[in-house]
């Protein structure tokens, strides 16, 4: 597509970053960062999906830079596979899954559950439906593949407009279909179990975006028999689990693909799309999932809803509209216009637009995210 360029913005452009780079301090300094690391690390932090860590995390990383150990080479670090296999098949028992790998994040599991659902197709499909509450990774996913996104309406409930859904698929078939288990901005879970049947209907992958929501598979046992039909799903560790980036997961019931034998390595790879890596991905899960259980996890996730359950209970006794899809992020509307700006700034809080409304959001990630705190910084506007 070709761009109209004016000349008067490309200068207004120049000079604009010519002021940010004149506007970067010199001096910032180690402790600078540190600060600012520990300002956010607090019972009010919950304003985006960055928890405090798991006790063992931090340990987890240091063991993966002391290690430096690279996977694509597996016969030179045979303790660091063993380690990584084992919570591979660990995980994808208890997500109700066959296999899983290890990405960078998110839009790299997104990227390769797609790029994998073209390469199993043995048609011409180009074209991949998910609502308008996709995360933007799946956009530009369908971009880098050259395959079609086109966005579905959601209902009321920020879910994909299943009528809008199969009238689209009767239209035209999909390559893939996206179903949100946990969207970024209010928690929201599509009806899995009715896309499920939308998508072997037209013979299409199902891939679930499980980036936020994907931790529930770990106790719901209901959820788990939906996936048995599911392609693939991704999961995010490090903002579901109390992980540190990059830790991503990418479950799905078919064996990854190896690359064609290359010279250099004793044994293929997996065909994946983030290339070579380490411990960095997954030792701090693996160090925290050995020393502290499945169990510990649960309790924590347990503590996160319930904190976000009261939170929510407490708002509608203020009359302020809720909405809390069961996920632990809770948006709510204030009854009068007040100026939030100060609880934004500090990490409590953030925002977002719903049907043009704005609605201000917290998100219960953390391991001490505490309602009653943010309630009391709150209770003056309500």
């Amino acid at each position: 597509m070709k761009h109209n360029y004016d000349a008067e913005d490309g200068i207004n452009q120049t000079a604009q970053a010519g002021n940010a780079r004149e506007n970067l301090s010199s001096d910032i300094s180690y402790q600078d960062l540190v600060e600012e690391a520990s300002r956010y690390q607090n019972a009010c932090w919950a304003a985006h999906m960055t928890p405090d860590l798991a006790p063992y995390s931090q340990l987890g990383m240091q063991l993966a830079l002391h290690h430096h150990g690279n996977l694509l080479s597996p016969e030179l670090y045979p303790k660091l596979k063993q380690a990584e296999t084992e919570l591979r098949y660990t995980l994808a028992e208890e997500f109700g899954f066959t296999y899983t790998q290890f990405t960078h994040g998110g839009t790299f599991s997104n990227l390769q559950a797609l790029w994998q659902a073209r390469k199993q197709s043995d048609t011409n499909k180009n074209v991949i439906y998910g609502s308008e509450a996709c995360h933007y990774s799946i956009a530009k996913a369908c971009d880098i593949l050259g395959i079609t996104f086109e966005v579905i309406e959601c209902n009321e409930r920020q879910q994909i407009h299943l009528a809008s859904l199969e009238e689209k698929c009767a239209e035209t078939a999909p390559l893939a279909i996206i179903a949100n288990m946990g969207t970024t901005a209010t928690g929201a879970m599509d009806p899995i179990e009715e896309i499920t049947a939308i998508a072997a209907k037209y013979d299409s992958w199902l891939h679930v975006d499980g980036a936020w929501g994907g931790f529930m598979l770990l106790q719901a046992n209901e959820l788990k028999q939906l996936i048995s039909k599911v392609d693939s799903l991704s999961f995010d560790p490090h903002k579901a689990l109390f992980q540190p980036r990059p830790c991503s997961l990418l479950f799905s019931h078919q064996a990854p693909e190896l690359m064609s034998a290359i010279d250099y390595l004793s044994e293929p790879p997996e065909m994946t799309i983030g290339g070579s890596y380490g411990g960095e991905v997954f030792l701090p899960l693996w160090l925290n999932w050995k020393l502290l259980g499945k169990t510990w996890f649960i309790e924590k996730m347990a503590y996160r809803l319930a904190q976000a359950a009261h939170f929510t209970e407490a708002l509608e006794q203020a009359k302020c509209k809720v909405i809390n899809h069961g996920t632990g992020i809770v948006c709510f509307k204030l009854n009068q216009d007040h100026d939030l700006t100060s609880l934004i700034k500090n990490g409590t809080i953030s925002t977002i637009k719903l049907n043009q409304t704005l609605y201000y959001r917290v998100v219960f990630a953390g391991l001490d995210t505490s309602a009653d705190n943010i309630l009391r910084v709150l209770r003056p506007f309500l």
